[in-house]
């Protein structure tokens, strides 16, 4: 697959080759043309491909976990249904999305980080 774009991409920036038969007068207009043609398309398919995976790999592009409301965690049971873990305000929140509704399963209890637990293990044992 990445040969055939490869060489369809190298067809396009490099008309003169696939018009060497051609006249010359129209084969410069026509081989200047679709040279254009050719890296523009090369262009705009390079920034598609560098934006996609700018917004798969990296977490620091704008519209990713900024606002009151998160989702941390979502898995699909069938077809539009689906259970979501989401994160409010500090309070985690289980959900089932279904077609028409979206139902609270559970409210969790808020997670605490390793140094309180261990400070909380450390009293207890004292």
């Amino acid at each position: 697959m990445k040969r055939i774009f490869c060489s369809v991409g190298l067809l396009l920036t490099q008309p003169a080759l696939v018009l060497a038969a051609a006249d010359s007068s129209s084969s410069e207009l026509l081989s200047s043309g679709m040279r254009v043609i050719g890296t523009l398309v090369l262009i705009i398919g390079l920034v598609l491909v560098i934006y996609a995976l700018a917004k798969k790999r990296f977490k620091f592009l704008p519209g990713r976990h900024q606002g009151a409301i998160q989702v941390l965690e979502m898995r699909y049971l069938a077809p539009k249904k689906a259970v979501a873990l989401v994160k409010v305000r500090g309070q985690e929140l289980l959900l089932g999305v279904g077609q028409e509704q979206i139902n609270l399963l559970h409210r969790l209890e808020t997670p605490t980080d390793f140094e309180t637990t261990l400070q909380d293990q450390l009293k207890e044992q004292a």
